[in-house]
Parts: structure tokens; C-alpha cells; sequence
């Protein structure tokens, strides 16, 4: 699956990127010419692909192996505040049943993020997974 990575110069992309020691701070699931993602603020939602290229000063499109097929029943779940608040202190406990940030959803689809990770996972744990794509 086409997996897609941004960075923008606000200060929320700021803080977790140097929180996360990574260039990225959102990922999502490109599925055609949209992008499933867990939004702060919004939840989990399919965004107009032009959207998300605006939000962002520098994307990056991998690959990852998975299935979108696992995630799409969590369109309109909502953004987990709790849990993005728990990454950010190292204590990934912390977490709202039924709710998503980014880099949880990318997780659960993916095939090689075991269940017990997916509250871990960052985007560059995400990105460390995935290859260069080619169309």
C-alpha cells in the first residue's frame, strides 16, 4: 500500500518531529486520489489528495506492505488526543479505546507491526518500514 509522509513549519509538526527525531510528522494511506488519515482535531477521515499536498511544505510517497482493506472500517472514528499526548511522554499506555492518531492507523494496517506495537508506532517507525515507491 502507498503510504504518504508530510511535514509542515507550524508548531505542532515542529514539536513532534523533534520529539520523534524524525523529518516527518503525519503520515497517511494514499487510496486513489484521496488520503485515509487520523487528523488532530478531526479523526479519521479520506481527504482530498490536493488538500493534503497543501497542508504540507514536503510530502514523501512509500511503500508499505499491508492492507488499507484493515483501516477503512475506521472512517469517522476519532482523533486520539489521549494517545498523541502518551507518545509524546514515552508512556504509550495512555490511549483512547476507539480512537486513532496517524501513525496508530498507518500501524494497523500495516503487516509487520505486531498489535502490541501499534501503540508505538510513530512516523518514523512507520517510515523505517517502508521502501521507495515507483509507479
Amino acid at each position: 500500500m502507498r503510504t504518504i509522509f508530510g511535514y509542515n513549519s507550524s508548531f505542532k509538526s515542529r514539536v513532534i518531529r523533534i520529539r520523534t527525531l524524525c523529518k516527518w510528522s503525519h503520515v497517511g494511506i494514499v487510496i486513489g486520489d484521496f488520503v485515509l488519515e487520523a487528523q488532530g482535531g478531526v479523526g479519521v477521515v479520506l481527504t482530498p489528495i490536493e488538500r493534503f499536498l497543501a497542508r504540507y511544505d514536503e510530502v514523501e510517497i512509500r511503500y508499505l506492505k499491508g492492507s488499507v482493506n484493515k483501516v477503512l472500517p475506521l472512517i469517522g472514528k476519532p482523533f486520539d488526543s489521549l494517545g498523541a499526548i502518551g507518545l509524546f511522554m514515552n508512556i504509550p499506555i495512555l490511549k483512547s479505546h476507539g480512537a486513532f492518531i496517524c501513525s496508530g492507523l498507518v500501524a494497523i494496517a500495516a503487516d509487520n507491526i505486531k498489535d502490541y506495537e501499534v501503540s508505538k508506532a510513530t512516523p518514523k517507525s512507520i517510515y523505517k518500514l517502508t521502501k521507495i515507491y515507483h509507479q
